[in-house]
């Protein structure tokens, strides 16, 4: 992050959620921001500006070490050259790499080898397959040619329509979206990742990480805000409890 008012800021709040700090990087230049519009249907246009997160490069990474982690988590909002660093020394360390590739412009498709798990929206999922999705049917047809670049398993998110999964042993499932009033997708993509990786990284089965990933992302798109409307667990347990018949 940056050493300004942004970055400080988000350090106190990372810090109230007891998230740890100890190898986030300031750099001297202002903190990366999205500035984000959202339509009367809550979809959302993002312009990005970088900041901070285009000078962490890999000599940054070169002082990591990995081999006490679970998983890694990447996403294109870093340097190319860094990714590739990052996926170098996952590779080394024998740690499972899941991605997101996005902002989807300029992602190296050759990372595609060293991911374990691709997670992204069906807008991604046409920029790198050229697949035009409009169904499940052509979603399908763009993870089985995900899965054929070496990804041992991909989930592509379609919205209102859910999710499907496929992975390189021939498993597919497809996982239907919540009924709710989206008021406000901007984050829905991140909380569903996060919400995947953390249940998968428990040891739960996939139908499961998959059905709670998607009552995590219903929660976020039916509150306003980034970070503010990403659910804790209990939000998404409660959820789940009370509302099997909203499939």
């Amino acid at each position: 992050m940056g050493d300004d008012f942004f970055g400080h800021e988000i350090r106190h709040r990372l810090a109230e959620t007891r998230i740890g700090l100890e190898h986030v990087v300031s750099k001297p230049i202002m903190t990366g921001m999205a500035l984000i519009t959202v339509d009367h249907r809550g979809e959302n246009n993002i312009i990005l500006s970088p900041g901070a997160n285009g000078a962490y490069g890999a000599e940054d990474v070169a002082s990591l070490e990995l081999s006490g982690y679970d998983a890694i988590l990447l996403q294109n909002e870093i340097p190319g050259g860094t990714n590739r660093a990052v996926l170098e020394k996952a590779k080394h360390a024998g740690i499972p790499v899941f991605a997101n590739p996005a902002p989807v412009a300029g992602f190296e498709r050759q990372h595609l080898a060293s991911i374990h798990f691709l997670i992204l929206n069906e807008i991604e999922a046409e920029a790198l397959t050229g697949v035009k999705i409009k169904d499940v049917t052509q979603a399908r047809q763009a993870c089985g040619e995900i899965v054929k670049r070496g990804v041992k398993g991909v989930i592509v998110t379609l919205g209102g329509k859910g999710s499907l999964y496929m992975d390189s042993g021939g498993l597919t499932i497809t996982t239907p979206a919540y009924r709710v009033e989206a008021v406000d997708t901007t984050a829905a993509g991140d909380t569903f990742i996060g919400a995947f990786v953390s249940k998968y990284l428990s040891g739960e089965g996939m139908e499961y990480c998959l059905l709670y990933a998607t009552a995590a992302s219903a929660l976020a798109v039916s509150s306003y805000g980034a970070q503010s409307s990403i659910p804790e667990e209990a939000q998404v347990l409660e959820f789940m409890s009370g509302n099997r018949d909203l499939l």
